[in-house]
């Protein structure tokens, strides 16, 4: 369909930015002249930020449509991100990134239910399938230009790669990028929508009334058991650029082409996830990679050369990351379509705000250089999230249709 395309077409082009933003970000801090306690402090009020504002999204977007969510947030991302690396005072960066992040939950709390919406039960999990698949070559490709754009721009004007002005010219593209998704946004076509009739009802208190959350008992579990792995990652994930530059001296531009190397096997990967939802069901399938992927998490703790090292990280981020269509699928199907963007937002609420307070502890860490510590904590989340994925028993009567 139309809107599928379309839809794909923006997810690639944001996924393009997003792979630079990945590896750069946290880089172009270093190169300005901030610490570590700093970054985690930046991604921490970026992720509370995410988490506070997530339930607000979830309503509004169940009221005013997937696609207004859409280009309400790609508006807001674009303004605030061209603002965050234009700008180095402190003030601005912080103000920015959380203005940044509010303006992308309406994205995330959107994306999973317009998938619901648009794609018959039967096919929902290939699609998304193909849309992850598409994402994570594009961030490939985007982790790649991260460290190739700060190496031309370098040698044309004859600075470091690693310069402000180097790192900036880089991260601008995702602003393009951004730009080019919002387009094609615009050529989706919204599926339905509640009428508004008035301001008043629109912000009606009714929403707030506690039946309509009656879902949340159904879907208890699956948010403790992902605010527990995110809380873990979030102690890992801002800072392996700076962890790989601070621990092996390596080059930007070397670290975007690590990067995107480890994305290849990962985006394959997500190709098998309709095959593990047939063999193991939904829950055991996610239960399984997170199984296999927490040994990994806590080997890149020790003092490995750069290839064993590297060799862990790729694994953990295939076992951890792959099964993100199958979760997708299995949370929409514990839920009704129309509770889908609030159930959404009560998990991005819980999941943001624990990461935020990881990455803002996990900072003093890697300040430190006490490596061990956060990747034991993240194995260790990562375990226990798996046990309750796989003991899992769903009560919601949702489960047998997403849609009912």
């Amino acid at each position: 369909p139309r809107s599928i395309k379309a839809f794909l077409l923006n997810v690639v082009f944001a996924s393009l930015g997003s792979g630079i933003y990945e590896v750069l970000i946290s880089l172009y801090l270093i190169s300005v002249g901030y610490s570590e306690t700093f970054i985690g402090l930046f991604f921490s009020i970026g992720a509370i930020a995410l988490g506070l504002f997530a339930i607000p999204a979830g309503i509004i977007s169940d009221k005013i449509g997937r696609k207004t969510s859409f280009i309400i947030s790609r508006i807001g991302m674009i303004i605030s991100l061209f603002l965050l690396i234009t700008f180095v005072n402190p003030v601005v960066i912080l103000l920015n990134i959380a203005l940044f992040n509010i303006s992308q939950v309406f994205y995330i709390v959107s994306s999973a239910p317009y998938i619901v919406d648009v794609v018959p039960a039967e096919d929902r999990v290939r699609v998304s399938s193909i849309i992850f698949f598409s994402s994570f070559i594009a961030i490939t490709v985007g982790n790649l230009l991260s460290g190739t754009l700060s190496s031309i721009y370098g040698k044309i004007f004859s600075v470091s790669q690693n310069s402000p002005q180097a790192i900036r010219f880089s991260l601008y593209f995702y602003v393009i990028f951004l730009i080019i998704s919002l387009i094609s946004l615009l050529k989706i076509e919204e599926i339905h929508k509640v009428k508004i009739e008035s301001v008043s009802s629109f912000l009606r208190i009714n929403d707030l009334n506690l039946k309509n959350f009656s879902f949340l008992k159904g879907i208890i579990i699956v948010l403790i058991a992902a605010t527990i792995v995110n809380f873990g990652a979030s102690f890992i994930l801002p800072f392996f650029p700076i962890y790989f530059k601070s621990r092996f001296n390596i080059s930007t531009q070397y670290i975007g082409l690590l990067f995107s190397l480890s994305n290849i096997p990962l985006a394959f990967a997500s190709l098998l996830s309709d095959k593990i939802v047939k063999r193991f069901g939904m829950n055991k399938g996610i239960a399984l990679c997170q199984f296999l992927g927490a040994p990994f998490a806590l080997m890149m703790g020790f003092p490995f050369g750069l290839y064993v090292t590297y060799f862990a990280f790729v694994m953990r981020k295939i076992f951890l990351n792959f099964y993100g269509p199958i979760w997708d699928n299995f949370l929409m199907s514990l839920v009704r379509s129309e509770d889908s963007g609030k159930a959404l937002a009560f998990i991005n609420l819980s999941v943001n705000i624990f990461s935020g307070i990881g990455t803002a502890i996990s900072g003093y860490f890697f300040k430190a250089n006490l490596y061990l510590y956060p990747f034991l904590i993240a194995s260790i989340c990562t375990f226990i999230a798996a046990l309750l994925y796989y003991n899992y028993k769903p009560t919601n009567s949702a489960h047998c249709s997403p849609s009912s």
